[in-house]
């Protein structure tokens, strides 16, 4: 393996100013932008101010977060042999080696194009509404065995992600494997992929997912996706999935960047095609046929969508020149994500078991509909209840609320009982399903998975599915089992299409405050209840904190042990020391609740001390 850049091959690509100079035999080789990009040895940490990475990235809306890397990369200091910087970190190990440049964004994709430039191997890029995660997963498992394998760390599929893991190229692996996000594709100067170069392009799915820019329908989505293909090396491959909605518009797209089509799936005229699927309890078994090969394996993840993602690793390796039937072999020995439709079982106190399909990574359109899909034949199975957790889709800007109600109908199909919905953009939903069918509507993911956990009996069979971006929906499956083991100690719970609203002990009313006209009523809204001033002052507190930009509602804060204390309160939600709950949560639990214990986290939040709290 490469031994990474010198401090010498460092300042010839990005310029700069070393202000802590490292040794003569100093080398960096992964770059980083966050603590949890800090992977293995010889990182580069690339500090960026806010104003620096808003303007690099483009980022707005649930995506314009972001704290200065600069005041905290200290607090891991530990994990880096070096840092980009745009101002002098004083706080750093005085060892660690600090470079000073004027634009540190500029660098990621300085030293990914360098690296890119001096690389030998091949690179795999892959796209998709859905399935492009679990597809990289299974492409790099197969390449491991026939040499060494770099690839985009978790979800990092951005513009900033893709040039971050060009980067690794400085290492010159065998192979590169690179997920790439619509975002990466739809920018006006051209897609990520001009600079990615790959040698081959992988199009798992087409779907409305995220909207933004000129990407509003499914069709502009497609042509979109196929910018993968740009830049593609001569005599690359694009390997599309031929059951996808646009198949021949894409196929017209990436022939014309320059590339040579495969088609997989299910479809008559796919090169490689399923001809037989069976699913197992601990997977599926797939027969299909590749060129004049008929191939059989078992592939250990469950449903359609993860049978015609193995299908597109499979054709993937094949334009490496790598024989398939071979590589099916080791399908068997993949282990994907936690929460990429893992099934779970839950030992029940009062005894017996309920499962659960635990789909929680993340949400578009498409993958909700292929949870569906799984749930639907899962469930069959059991005899018990057949209940479904639900979080928001996100980004879906004005199409949220079409695309919400048109879950419905696929939800109803499912077969399932009961439904929880979690999210604001679930009230589209609500409306379009059954009353019986609605266990409940919440903001609140604790009280979400309380409830359902109160009504679990033995056999039951769950599905928990949704976005995990600007809300608390990725704990869930924590939250659930959780709840599930003091199932003996929770309150009876009634489900009811209202939700909380449904209890007579709340209600919410919205008042024109011109004209006193009201504008929405629901629930009992004739209760009263004695708030004091305290809550009240706290409540105009946080609101003006977070209008002026000093707190924003998708930040996290940390239970300490003095509101855990306040845990055994009547009213309070019970949240546990080192628990970490969003500020949205916690502003919701403060208006409809007046938790005690919500109420001394979020005073802590603002306070230096739990005196002045």
């Amino acid at each position: 393996m490469h031994k990474g850049w010198s401090k010498n091959e460092l300042t010839d690509i990005i310029g700069g100013k070393w202000i802590v100079e490292p040794t003569d035999d100093w080398h960096c080789w992964n770059l980083a932008v966050s603590s949890s990009g800090c992977v293995g040895q010889g990182n580069l940490f690339v500090a960026i101010d806010k104003n620096r990475w808003l303007q690099g990235t483009g980022n707005m809306g649930v995506y314009a977060e972001w704290t200065d890397t600069h005041t905290n990369l200290p607090n891991y200091q530990h994990k880096i042999v070096g840092a980009i910087v745009e101002r002098h970190i004083k706080g750093l190990d005085p060892s660690i080696p600090q470079l000073l440049v004027e634009n540190s964004y500029d660098v990621i994709k300085k030293l990914g194009l360098a690296a890119r430039d001096a690389y030998s191997g091949k690179i795999i890029a892959i796209t998709g509404t859905s399935g492009k995660s679990s597809t990289k997963m299974m492409v790099e498992h197969l390449l491991k065995g026939k040499g060494t394998v770099e690839s985009t760390h978790g979800n990092h599929n951005s513009r900033t992600g893709v040039a971050l893991t060009l980067g690794k190229c400085v290492t010159q692996p065998d192979f590169i494997v690179i997920e790439v996000a619509i975002s990466a594709l739809w920018m006006r100067s051209g897609g990520i992929c001009k600079l990615a170069r790959p040698h081959v392009a992988v199009v798992t799915e087409i779907a409305l997912g995220q909207t933004g820019g000129n990407v509003k329908t499914v069709r502009e989505t497609a042509r979109m996706k196929a910018r993968i293909a740009q830049g593609i090396q001569p005599g690359g491959i694009a390997v599309l999935n031929r059951d996808m909605p646009e198949f021949d518009l894409a196929k017209s797209e990436v022939i014309a960047y320059g590339a040579n089509v495969i088609s997989y799936g299910f479809h008559e005229d796919a090169d490689f095609r399923v001809v037989e699927w069976r699913p197992v309890d601990d997977g599926s078994w797939v027969r299909a046929v590749i060129g004049d090969q008929h191939i059989r394996y078992h592939l250990p993840a469950l449903g359609r969508g993860m049978v015609s993602n193995s299908l597109a690793a499979l054709a993937a390796v094949h334009a490496l020149g790598i024989d398939p039937a071979e590589a099916a072999d080791r399908l068997q020995t993949i282990h994907l994500k936690e929460s990429v439709l893992e099934p779970l079982s839950a030992e029940l106190p009062k005894g017996g078991t309920a499962y659960i399909l635990d789909d929680s990574y993340n949400a578009t359109v498409a993958s909700m509909l292929a949870a569906f899909e799984v749930f639907k034949v899962n469930a069959a199975q059991h005899k018990g209840k057949k209940i479904c957790i639900l979080g928001r889709l996100v980004n879906l800007g004005d199409s949220a609320g079409a695309i919400h109600k048109k879950l419905a109908r696929p939800l109803i199909d499912t077969g399932a009982d009961l439904v929880f919905l979690y999210g604001d953009e679930m009230r589209y939903l609500v409306e379009e399903l059954p009353e019986k069918m609605v266990a409940g509507f919440y903001t609140d993911i604790k009280t979400c998975a309380r409830d359902a956990a109160s009504i679990l009996e033995p056999d039951d069979y769950v599905l928990l599915k949704g976005s995990r971006r600007a809300n608390d929906f990725g704990q869930i499956r924590s939250s659930l089992l959780s709840a599930i083991q003091r199932q003996h100690e929770l309150p009876p719970f009634t489900p009811g299409k209202r939700g909380l609203l449904s209890n007579s002990r709340y209600g919410l009313q919205a008042v024109d405050a011109e004209s006193g006209e009201t504008l929405l009523s629901a629930g009992n809204t004739h209760i009263q209840v004695n708030r004091g001033l305290g809550s009240l002052l706290l409540l105009a507190l946080l609101l003006e904190n977070i209008a002026r930009g000093k707190m924003k509602l998708n930040e996290y804060v940390t239970i300490n042990s003095s509101s855990a204390r306040e845990a055994k309160a009547s009213a309070a939600i019970g949240f546990e020391e080192g628990e970490q709950v969003s500020l949205y949560t916690l502003l919701s639990l403060l208006v409809c609740r007046n938790s005690p214990d919500v109420a001394l986290a979020l005073a802590e939040t603002m306070s230096d001390k739990t005196s002045e709290a």
